[in-house]
């Protein structure tokens, strides 16, 4: 990924295998905790997307944090990985 390009985080909102039925709007805000965050709501099946832009190269680590609603409660995803720059040399 080169510095200053959108990276577009698709995201969906799900119960565990206990097939819990619900509305999943709310909102989910995807961040690196450095500062790069980026707002989505969510589809009434649980689906959203956002971007953000990393200007500096390097490894950055995003989550998604769904902040719940009347029937969910408020979840994190694990992180993900990001690299900025090229593998291998000098970004």
């Amino acid at each position: 990924m080169a510095p200053g390009v959108p990276v577009e985080f698709w995201f969906k909102v799900e119960t565990e295998p206990t097939g819990q039925i619900g509305d999943f709007s709310g909102e989910v805000i995807v961040s690196d905790d450095q500062g790069h965050v980026c707002h989505a709501d969510v589809s009434s099946i649980g689906e959203g997307a956002c971007s953000l832009v990393f200007t500096v190269p390097g490894n950055y680590r995003v989550r998604a944090r769904y902040l719940g609603n009347a029937t969910f409660e408020e979840s994190t995803s694990p992180p993900v990985p990001v690299l900025v720059g090229r593998l291998g040399g000098r970004p």
